[in-house]
């Protein structure tokens, strides 16, 4: 996946700075700008390329403003070297996102902070800042549309309590991995066999039957039937997990955000959830079922880099989500042979594409 640019983008006073320390938890380089102001008492050379003018003709950028006579600029090199290592973020105006887009298209991920303009005037009182200077940027935020980006944002974020806003800048930045629970993390088709041969006094092969109509072996089954052995007493306290599936995904949500998918209005649906709360407390479970309506995946708000681990070709395919793995580990089936994504036959292979750096486990 390629790097991705991160541009906070908001009005003063909006808290794009507090924000950005954020992208410094997770160790993303900030893109430094060149600047002919004279370096302040104290400040960090970490704030600015501090150079003359002379110096900052000579350099090529991407996009450049004078302010109050000084000129700043961000240098084409500055993005392109930081860029190679790894992701990037920072601070910009609209017309220096335009920039960024026609250049590097949608690797440009950028970040509205909105904030309201009595918060704003409130938060620059509090700070110290002189009333003639705060009305003048408020007045300066409107003619420019600094209050009216939404338009351009891939995340907008209302900041009206940091923390939270932080909060969403944290799950916009990390990657979510979204697990369907059948034939991904439980063997729920292998239990459905199981029970299927003690009701019917039956002796089917597991992997013969391996499809979601059930047949050929037991096609003689109406809806209702099948229905019954899902609603059989504590079906899914039965199922067992894949092989090293719980192991991985507990590695897995150290770094990423996983949650898990269900999908069905059958009574023991709650006995999933159950088993999965108790085996991964602290993984969230996303029931995509209602009283009347039964959710599809693809209704899902998929983040760029979020990933969907599912063990059906045409589930991935419409479910909207950039970043698909296809889990088959009873082999290619008719209908997931045409998949062009990756293709995983077990949670070591799953591990493996999405290996946490220096783990060796």
């Amino acid at each position: 996946m390629e790097n991705k640019i991160f541009i906070l983008l908001g009005a003063s006073g909006s808290g794009k700075s507090e924000l950005s320390k954020v992208f410094k938890e997770y160790e993303i380089a900030e893109l430094i700008s060149h600047t002919t102001r004279k370096k302040r008492v104290g400040e960090s050379d970490n704030v600015y390329h501090f150079v003359d003018k002379s110096e900052f003709d000579k350099v090529d950028f991407i996009e450049k403003v004078v302010y109050s006579n000084n000129h700043y600029g961000l240098s084409m090199n500055e993005v392109e070297a930081k860029l190679m290592i790894g992701d990037v973020f920072t601070i910009m105006d609209a017309v220096g996102v335009s920039e960024m887009k026609k250049l590097y298209g949608d690797r440009v991920k950028v970040i509205y902070i909105y904030t309201p303009m009595s918060e704003l005037k409130k938060r620059m009182l509090a700070r110290g800042d002189d009333e003639v200077l705060i009305d003048a940027r408020l007045n300066h935020a409107v003619e420019k549309g600094e209050m009216n980006n939404f338009d351009i944002a891939d995340l907008t974020i209302y900041n009206m309590n940091l923390e939270i806003a932080k909060q969403s800048l944290r799950e916009f930045i990390t990657p979510t991995i979204y697990i369907d629970l059948d034939e991904v993390v439980f063997k729920s088709v292998e239990r459905f066999v199981e029970i299927y041969n003690v009701l019917h006094g039956k002796n089917c092969n597991y992997k013969k039957v391996y499809d979601y109509d059930f047949s050929p072996a037991i096609s003689e089954l109406s809806n209702i039937e099948k229905t019954s052995i899902f609603n059989t007493g504590e079906f899914y306290l039965g199922c067992d997990l894949y092989e090293d599936c719980k192991n991985v995904i507990n590695k897995l949500n150290e770094v990423y955000n996983v949650k898990f998918l269900t999908l069905g209005t059958h009574c023991n649906n709650k006995n999933k959830i159950s088993v999965i709360e108790n085996l991964f407390p602290n993984i969230p479970i996303i029931n995509q079922s209602s009283k009347n309506v039964v959710m599809r995946k693809h209704f899902i708000n998929y983040g760029f880099r979020d990933i969907l681990i599912d063990d059906v070709e045409s589930n991935l395919i419409t479910s909207g989500c950039p970043n698909k793995l296809l889990f088959a580990p009873n082999g290619e089936k008719a209908y997931n042979r045409n998949f062009r994504g990756l293709k995983c036959s077990s949670w070591k292979d799953i591990y493996n594409i999405l290996k946490i750096e220096g783990d060796d486990a």
